[in-house]
């Protein structure tokens, strides 16, 4: 029998039956087509709920050495290392690190003073890895300051025991003919902290490279000060209870070198490129801020941690009244 003389025959063979038997030969019929589709939906969210289970929690914000480890992802560096990430913004340091230490996320940005102040909140955390994250101090311009000596008794915003913090506090002590006191605002989101200088609010601010090429755009030059004030204090740091899990460990070791897979990639290009609109939108990232990034100066490798750079981190918390003395920083760093 052919197809159209079966349906033909079944058709018929219904229209004679009473009604509850249409209704029993019809739910019969539909039975296995439901089972099988809630079959696949059942699969489908226990495969979802194992990658969520398996995926790295990265915590990053607008900042340029987020970019290597978004890239990174954006373009397959992680997969091809079978390493799960995923990547959450936050509008600054401050908030990244909070949902760091209280668990939501396995790994995030930060520096070697944060790490050492929430290791003294018993907070479960250790510096990884080193990156470059420079940093600039940029007046108002209306003020027409041109050298770090006129920045006495003006307010300068940042972020408390930070790195930013640390920064400031080198330029301080440039001023050896000191009158006034400096001030300093916590502005923990960067890009508010760009705006608000832009908008005549802030004497000055510690801006990173990213924010520092957003305000070049509306003709606000940073300070000349030395460049390498921050390296080797800055970088990412692992929450200590997810490295402890054997899964995840193998996977947050893995971003180091997917880190420097994408660093590399970019330090060779002669401007930034193949970026996507997601990665551009997330990280604050402009078509003007983009043209001002130089690929082979802004970005590095990641690096180890040396421990003089730990150790001199401990002793500025401790001058700053941030940890206790008895806190030696022998567990700032990831073994």
């Amino acid at each position: 029998m052919d197809g159209n003389n079966f349906f033909t025959s079944f058709f018929l063979f219904l229209v004679m039956q009473p009604p509850f038997m249409i209704r029993v030969v019809l739910t019969l019929l539909v039975l296995p087509v439901l089972f099988s589709c809630a079959r696949g939906n059942v699969d489908n969210n226990n495969a979802k709920t194992q990658n969520d289970t398996l995926a790295i929690n990265v915590a990053v914000y607008p900042s340029l050495d987020a970019l290597p480890l978004m890239l990174g992802n954006d373009w397959g560096i992680l997969d091809s290392l079978g390493v799960a990430v995923k990547i959450h913004v936050y509008r600054s340091q401050i908030d990244a690190e909070k949902a760091f230490a209280e668990g939501k996320v396995d790994v995030a940005m930060s520096d070697l003073f944060r790490v050492g102040w929430w290791q003294w909140q018993k907070k479960p955390v250790r510096f990884a890895f080193v990156t470059r994250r420079r940093m600039n101090i940029v007046p108002n311009k209306a003020l027409r300051i041109t050298n770090v000596a006129q920045l006495d008794d003006r307010m300068i915003a940042l972020s408390r025991f930070s790195l930013d913090d640390y920064f400031c506090d080198k330029l301080e002590a440039i001023l050896l003919k000191k009158k006034g006191q400096i001030l300093r605002p916590q502005i923990n989101s960067v890009e508010l902290r760009a705006k608000m200088l832009e908008s005549g609010q802030l004497d000055a601010a510690v801006l990173g490279l990213q924010q520092t090429y957003k305000v070049n755009q509306r003709k606000f030059a940073e300070l000349k000060v030395a460049t390498d004030i921050t390296d080797g204090f800055a970088g990412f740091a692992f929450n200590t209870n997810s490295y402890a899990v054997k899964h995840k460990r193998r996977q947050m070791r893995k971003l180091y070198v997917a880190y420097n897979i994408a660093a590399n990639k970019i330090r060779k290009m002669r401007e930034l490129h193949d970026i996507s609109e997601t990665t551009k939108v997330a990280l604050f990232l402009d078509a003007g801020t983009l043209s001002r990034i130089k690929p082979k100066e802004d970005f590095m490798l990641a690096g180890k941690n040396k421990f003089s750079f730990a150790e001199e981190a401990v002793d500025w918390l401790k001058k700053r009244g941030a940890v206790g003395e008895s806190y030696n920083g022998d567990t700032i760093v990831v073994e």
